[in-house]
């Protein structure tokens, strides 16, 4: 399961940044918690937090992109308009892509903690 969501949230993150010059961090692997010690655990949350800081430049960066293409969104010229209304419109999933697959790591490390408690009691 995990390793079928991590590869359609990587898909889904790549969609668009040929589009715009953001660089999509890497997604941590997850410490698996019945297996773990503390150790990993540990690293494992700073691989989160380090992707967390990381994911939110990325999405900076993409929401600057966006902000680039409203002029163009407003443009008299319909295929200036129409080529910005396509960019937007990936960068935007994009976008919600990043913070899907951040929330994703999050309730993923959140079930290998309380898989390792349950396993350390």
């Amino acid at each position: 399961m995990k390793t079928i969501t991590t590869s359609l949230i990587l898909f889904a993150l790549t969609s668009a940044a040929a589009v715009a010059d953001c660089t999509m961090p890497n997604t941590p692997s997850m410490p698996a918690g019945d297996k773990a010690n503390m150790d990993a655990m540990l690293a494992g949350k700073k691989a989160i937090t380090d992707f967390q800081q990381s994911n939110a430049s990325y999405m900076q960066c993409l929401s600057e992109e966006m902000e680039k293409l409203k002029g163009d969104l407003n443009s008299d010229d319909k295929a200036t308009k129409a080529e910005a209304q396509s960019k937007y419109s990936e960068l935007t999933d994009t976008y919600n892509s990043a913070v899907s697959a951040e929330e994703q790591l999050v309730n993923d490390f959140n079930q290998a903690v309380r898989t390792f408690k349950a396993a350390n009691p």
